[in-house]
């Protein structure tokens, strides 16, 4: 008699790198998809340089691309398999598995963390195509933008300029993949990133230190140098409608980003980051809001511009 599609799927299922992938995330066996993707979230937290304060760099890198590995390994198997189930379970469960399957294809085609298709992970990058193709920052993984830019059919070859807001691990971690892939592009960076960083960018593409704001390429802009404590660049880009305002995770405040992008003109959409920021007010008046990443209060800023808001996640595309 031939195998169910059900039955030969779940044969071929690593139990062992399952379970591993749990307890690097928490979890327990009957763990549902919205708990991977919130313990993902609290441990990616946990372990970003703004909050792991007793740790070095290099443990928190460590430790990151373990969650990542667990994520990235839970998601993919999630797509096709049900990872709860035993295996000896199988027979009983058939039904319960189609049920399962069939709830999950509308939780990835419409959960916060990427389309269909495309895959997610703790990190912010987007690609601008307008006159000269623009990669604004690079994520934490390089294979993993990669396959998103595949994903779209897109070439890394004919990315003409990269900017990286700040040398956070989840900004610019992929950069040197990323540069493997391109033809010496112009990569824009802060005066105040390490040397040995831009030493070795240098190394594969045309260098460009940012301090003040300057023109990136045609109606695309850098804020150039903002805040103290973590300082960081944004783009604005000009449009019929107003500036769109790209950020990577606003450290230095979303007011004060575009207080100073309001000295150009006024404000159409901002795109990013967030952090913190709560001072919801502040964004009435803004057509469109589009917070992701490490956005704390995404859920109040949601409910209190419902027609404001617009859901951004890996695999969206925006026409500006």
């Amino acid at each position: 008699m031939q195998k169910l599609e059900t039955e030969t799927i779940m044969e071929n299922i690593d139990f062992n790198k399952i379970d591993e992938a749990r307890k690097i995330l928490g979890l327990g066996e009957k763990a549902t998809l919205k708990e991977i993707k919130s313990a993902y979230r609290e441990k990616a937290k946990k372990y970003h340089p703004d909050s792991a304060h007793d740790a070095s760099k290099e443990e928190c890198d460590d430790v990151m691309k373990k969650i990542n590995d667990a994520h990235e390994t839970l998601m993919d198997y999630c797509e096709n398999y049900v990872y709860s189930f035993k295996k000896e379970s199988v027979e009983k469960e058939k039904d319960a598995y189609e049920r399962y399957m069939e709830s999950f294809e509308n939780d990835w085609l419409w959960g916060k963390g990427a389309k269909a298709g495309f895959k997610s992970a703790w990190g912010f990058s987007c690609l601008i195509e307008a006159k000269e193709t623009i990669l604004f920052d690079t994520g934490w993984d390089g294979d993993l933008l990669l396959y998103n830019m595949h994903k779209f059919g897109f070439n890394p070859g004919e990315i003409d300029k990269i900017v990286i807001s700040h040398d956070h691990w989840d900004h610019a971690g992929g950069i040197s993949r990323i540069l493997n892939e391109t033809k010496n592009p112009e990569v824009f960076v802060l005066k105040s990133f390490s040397e040995k960083l831009k030493k070795e960018i240098a190394k594969r593409a045309v260098l460009r230190e940012v301090s003040g704001m300057e023109k990136i390429s045609g109606g695309v802009f850098t804020t150039g140098e903002l805040g103290t404590e973590i300082p960081e660049q944004s783009l604005f880009i000009e449009t019929e409608n107003g500036f769109v305002v790209l950020t990577g995770c606003a450290h230095p405040g979303i007011d004060n980003i575009l207080n100073f992008i309001k000295n150009y003109g006024k404000i159409y959409r901002v795109i990013g980051g967030f952090h913190g920021f709560n001072n919801f007010e502040y964004l009435k008046g803004i057509p469109m809001l589009s917070p992701c990443h490490c956005t704390t209060h995404l859920n109040e800023i949601k409910k209190m511009y419902p027609k404001n808001y617009k859901e951004c996640c890996a695999g969206d595309v925006f026409e500006i």
